[in-house]
């Protein structure tokens, strides 16, 4: 791809309505689970990839439409309390595993990645593109 290219993902961002009004907003939802150091999950493979496509196309996209004004952004939650992890708070053994490598000791709640949502849309970030804000009350960091 030479330098005056750009993808075909790229191409419904740059003919859109707001890239012609000067700007707008791209936010994308990976998840810790896709292969950062110290969270692995066996059986997930397939969710695991896509969540790290998902990151790796938002940093392309921010590079291609940072000059047409739009932003791209990822937000890479942990274990947010939705019914994706019912099955996981039925079982003690592996709550009790979580909850020992997530220093604030609770799931996240959805309200706290909306909110998170608002502020990446927001001009508060507007000097922001092409990050991934990890909301996992530690997990990384432990």
């Amino acid at each position: 791809m030479s330098s005056g290219e750009h993808s075909e993902a790229g191409g419904p961002a740059r003919n859109a309505s707001h890239s012609e009004a000067g700007g707008g907003v791209i936010i994308n939802i990976a998840s810790v689970a896709m292969g950062q150091v110290g969270v692995g999950f066996p059986n997930i493979v397939h969710y695991c990839a896509s969540k790290g496509g998902i990151v790796g196309m938002s940093e392309a996209l921010a590079l291609e439409l940072a000059p047409l004004g739009i932003r791209v952004n990822v937000i890479s939650p942990g274990m947010i309390e939705t019914p994706m992890i019912d099955p996981i708070k039925q079982d003690p053994k592996t709550m009790e595993g979580l909850m020992s490598r997530v220093p604030l000791r609770r799931f996240g709640k959805p309200e706290e990645v909306s909110d998170l949502v608002l502020f990446l849309a927001s001009e508060a970030s507007s000097y922001m593109t092409g990050s991934t804000v990890v909301i996992d009350g530690g997990w990384l960091a432990g």
